[in-house]
């Protein structure tokens, strides 16, 4: 069994300034596996997303399995995309499953080393996405910097991680909450939603991010109606877009998951020990990694088949 990233498809032969040749392209991936052929084995490769196997990731990767003198026998999926998930079959494990959520973050303002623009920006395009009425805990990646990156990049807990690589830390838990225009300090009234759950990377850069939001009533009364999030240098204002008016403030705390959530987004148990001197150390194996229920499900197909046979 062979998992590897889906361009590993395209391996070809590179030019003399060390890029792919586009007329060769995946001529190396076909000699590899003719190479595999030769050696008596019939071999077949699939693009799978870990999340239909169990993983609480949304880990898109090609696993070739090689069998010799017997056919690849797949094996089954055993999750689905909620939405569209049929008879038989359970849906995605959520994100939220995997969140330490004893772990507070910080505030997005008023920081000593204020955070980047592209971030704020991801931020803002969440709160506007999930927690503009009923404010919602969600997740962004802190990859990419075009705008479709920055736009895309907030993720509701109630579906899988994105994809954890060896490239570091890239997702960030966003704890959005409301708090009274009209009492400023500690005397922040506020409580906590109930709060249900990728990719993670391993390189230590900071890319994912995880939100809470907590939500108060302004005035007795509830916040309704289209409601309209403006950040600003310190502080996230909700404007009703019908009166112009500001009818809640926002404080918004940001944290990027921990080791320990990305392990547990790519389903090892909570007492396996990774080695290492740091988080970026443990990340990166973290990242290296095959999500366990996807490789027990693929190893265990190959090894149920040839007990068959043995039998």
């Amino acid at each position: 069994m062979i998992e590897n990233v889906p361009e590993l498809l395209t391996w070809g032969p590179l030019d003399d300034h060390g890029r792919p040749i586009k007329k060769k392209k995946g001529q190396i991936f076909d000699a590899f596996i003719n190479s595999l052929r030769s050696l008596n084995y019939n071999v077949d490769w699939r693009i799978i997303n870990c999340a239909d196997y169990g993983d609480p990731t949304l880990r898109q990767r090609l696993i070739i399995l090689c069998r010799k003198d017997k056919a690849v026998i797949w094996p089954d999926s055993s999750h689905a995309d909620p939405d569209n998930c049929p008879p038989g079959k359970l849906p995605w494990r959520a994100a939220r499953g995997i969140i330490d959520w004893d772990l507070a973050g910080n505030s997005i303002f008023g920081r000593k080393r204020p955070l980047k623009a592209t971030t704020l920006l991801r931020v803002l395009y969440g709160v506007k996405k999930f927690s503009r009425l009923n404010p919602q805990p969600f997740l962004i990646q802190l990859r990419g910097t075009s705008p479709s990156h920055i736009r895309s990049s907030a993720r509701s807990l109630d579906d899988p991680l994105p994809t954890i690589t060896a490239g570091g830390f890239h997702t960030a838990l966003i704890q959005p909450f409301l708090i009274h225009t009209t009492h400023q300090g500690s005397n922040r009234r506020c409580h906590s939603l109930d709060r249900p759950t990728p990719t993670i990377t391993g390189a230590n850069r900071g890319e994912l991010a995880l939100v809470e939001p907590r939500v108060t009533r302004m005035n007795n009364i509830a916040i309704e109606g289209a409601i309209e999030a403006v950040l600003e240098d310190d502080r996230c204002r909700l404007v009703d877009t019908g009166t112009k008016k500001t009818v809640a403030e926002m404080d918004i705390l940001l944290r990027m998951l921990q080791p320990h959530e990305l392990a547990a987004g790519m389903s090892f148990p909570a007492d396996y020990v990774f080695t290492g001197k740091n988080k970026g150390e443990k990340v990166k194996q973290i990242g290296n990694a095959v999500p366990v229920e996807t490789a027990a499900a693929m190893a265990g197909a190959l090894l149920a088949e040839h007990a068959l046979h043995l039998n």
